[in-house]
């Protein structure tokens, strides 16, 4: 009893279907699995005929089959194709014995039905996966084998990738093309029966291929029936060549795109492009694209060294041609080269110098070129350095030289190039240049004082002349005493003017200033008391306005005469009743002491010369009453105190001068 609850209990669950039928066919008993497979409840067919063409695509020679079996074997096992209730199809693995009684007799049989559907179908698929396998196997080795041929060109290797393009992915033509702005270009064409009228060499607008979307998108496009895309009918390709089935991948190299790689048909394909198919020719594409790259690189190779030959070549030329000396050191100052002209120049032949240290350098100045050495050696240039060498002879001559350090391919310092120049009659030409230049100078300076001092002689002497005439036929008194004043005003400005010129001649010649640290706010208030009787006489609003500035190292007197000259300018052409300002104030390295007035000014034209000796404007030299040597003067002391002066004017309005003195740096001031 136990024994066929437990019957029952495996009837009951198990997954395949049992079914058991009478000696006449009727179902006699169907358990849930078959109720499950079969689509039919147990009370559908219980007691019925198990017609097996219902049940089965094959049923009426399948159930001879099954019959005979039993009876010659004692059982049947077979794959057999259900229908189910729903007319859905199953795939069946069926086994059929027969059931007896205890004297022996069969009286009911019993089917078992495994559903081996989506096992069958897994297999199917594995079977056509290890053919695809298989097939994208064979075709990666003729990949290979393309990849490892020599080629003499890589037109050769390419061809063959058409052509192997073209029996893998089965379609009748294969191109090869290269993008170039918006132009596509065909560059190698493989055709299976030469019908396709494309050719090496034609251009296309890109937009006008199917390319430009594949470039446009960087990544393969497949297309297997143009004509049934609607958006797709009316693409100048399909309109002009019919294109209908197209599959392009990119071609990279240096990362862009370079091209595309190319099969189509003018037929429709009946399946879509598998993964392993457009697999392959992203494979290809990816070969061709480093072919290419390569193919690039070694034009560049062979034209940088080309050019590079050309370089060596130009570079000797110019070594042997040039008229300068030439020597290469290594790094540890041996000469490596040595040019004619170093032979021509130093006297010793190339044979004689290379391998050694320069034989040019004494051997007290050793040091000195190894100092120099280093100092190139450690990446810095020099440039017409003048030096003194010698010669075979001991004979020692006058080089300048410039040195750079030359670097290898991997950018470290190997060596130092020199190109000497033997300069030692260039620099006794130069000398000699130079004592006729200071002769000319000397006469220069002789001639300016001469025309300083007749310049500036001619009108007191002439005011003098005029008033001694006059005095001579004159019985007034009074006309007689000012015309005595007269003579004594010009006397007294000839006797200003000869201090002037002896003043400025001092200074042409290179006088000794005697410095010292002052402070110019000092020298001012010094310059206000020489200069106040002046003002006051033409009613002159004399103003200081002093900072707190920096010391300067000066020679106080001159600076006293300098800052005087300027200051009686500003008096001279100040109309009466206007203002003259002093102003003293430091501004980056200088001291600047600032004198402005509110007088006639100074035009355009004039301003750059005012500062020129014994220069005029349009004012004559009687209207202020003294000679104009007081701005040059004043010129020539403040730039031999390292200075300068900038005048700014407007005319009616007023004129500035700033005299700029160099500030003595704080580190240096005394306590």
């Amino acid at each position: 009893e136990a024994q066929l609850r437990r019957q029952a209990l495996v009837f009951e669950n198990i997954s395949d279907a049992v079914i058991i039928t009478d000696m006449q066919g009727c179902v006699i008993d169907w358990n849930p699995a078959a109720e499950r497979i079969y689509g039919y409840l147990k009370a559908e067919v219980l007691g019925t005929p198990l017609r097996l063409d219902k049940f089965t695509r094959d049923g009426a020679d399948l159930s001879h089959r099954i019959a005979t079996a039993l009876k010659q074997d004692g059982r049947w096992q077979g794959e057999v194709t259900i229908l189910r209730k729903d007319g859905a199809e199953r795939l069946m693995e069926a086994v059929s014995v027969p059931l007896f009684d205890a004297q022996g007799s069969m009286i009911a049989v019993i089917s078992m039905n495994r559903d081996v559907t989506e096992r069958k179908r897994a297999e199917a698929e594995n079977i056509h996966k290890s053919d695809t396998l298989a097939k994208f196997s064979d075709n990666l080795k003729t990949l290979h084998r393309i990849t490892l041929m020599n080629y003499d060109n890589v037109e050769g290797m390419f061809g063959d990738y058409l052509l192997a393009g073209c029996e893998i992915l089965g379609l009748p033509l294969g191109i090869l093309g290269e993008v170039r702005d918006e132009t596509y270009i065909i560059w190698r064409v493989f055709s299976v029966d030469d019908q396709y009228p494309v050719h090496p060499g034609d251009r296309y607008t890109l937009s006008d291929t199917y390319c430009a979307d594949t470039v446009r998108e960087w990544r393969t496009l497949t297309y297997t029936h143009v004509g049934s895309m609607l958006d797709m009918r009316e693409h100048p390709q399909y309109l002009s060549l019919g294109t209908e089935t197209y599959i392009g991948s990119p071609i990279f190299v240096h990362g862009a795109v370079y091209g595309t790689l190319i099969f189509s048909s003018t037929e429709p394909r009946a399946k879509a492009f598998t993964a392993a198919e457009i697999e392959i020719i992203e494979l290809m594409a990816l070969g061709i694209g480093r072919s290419i790259e390569l193919s690039l690189l070694e034009k560049e190779r062979e034209r940088a060294e080309s050019a590079l030959r050309e370089a060596n070549g130009t570079f000797e030329a110019l070594i042997e041609a040039s008229p300068l000396a030439i020597v290469v050191f290594n790094s540890e100052g041996i000469v490596d080269l040595w040019n004619p002209a170093a032979e021509r120049i130093f006297g010793w032949r190339a044979e004689e110098a290379i391998g050694k240290p320069p034989v040019y350098v004494q051997s007290e100045k050793m040091d000195e070129f190894n100092q120099l050495l280093t100092t190139i050696l450690s990446g810095k240039s020099l440039s017409n350095l003048e030096l003194r060498r010698q010669r075979s002879d001991s004979s020692l001559i006058d080089i300048s030289i410039s040195s750079a350090p030359m670097r290898g391919a991997d950018g470290r310092i190997r060596g130092i190039m020199s190109v000497i120049d033997d300069v030692t009659e260039r620099k006794k030409a130069k000398q000699q240049e130079l004592e006729l230049v200071l002769e000319r100078e000397r006469v220069r300076l002789i001639a300016d004082f001469v025309r300083d001092a007749s310049h500036d002689f001619r009108t007191p002497l002439s005011n003098i002349r005029t008033s001694a005439y006059l005095l001579e036929r004159s019985t007034d008194a009074e006309q007689r005493r000012r015309r005595v004043n007269t003579i004594d005003e010009q006397v007294t400005q000839i006797d200003q003017l000869v201090d002037s010129l002896l003043t400025i001649t001092r200074l042409n010649s290179g006088v000794e200033f005697t410095f010292r640290q002052i402070d110019l706010n000092e020298t001012l208030q010094q310059v206000m008391v020489k200069m106040r009787p002046s003002a006051e006489r033409k009613n002159l609003t004399l103003a200081l306005e002093l900072r707190d500035v920096s010391p300067v190292t000066a020679d106080e007197s001159y600076m006293y005469q300098a800052l005087v000259n300027l200051t009686q300018n500003a008096v001279d052409y100040t109309d009466d009743d206007g203002q003259i300002t002093i102003r003293t104030f430091n501004e980056d390295e200088y001291v600047v002491v600032e004198i402005s007035d509110t007088g006639v000014g100074i035009s355009a034209d004039d301003l750059p010369f005012i500062l020129d000796r014994v220069y005029r404007t349009d004012r004559s030299w009687s209207a202020v009453g003294r000679p104009g040597l007081g701005l040059p003067i004043a010129k020539k002391i403040i730039e031999g105190h390292k200075g300068h002066i900038e005048v700014s004017s407007t005319p009616k309005q007023g004129s500035q001068f700033r005299v700029y003195v160099p500030a003595v740096p704080e580190v240096v001031r005394p306590n």
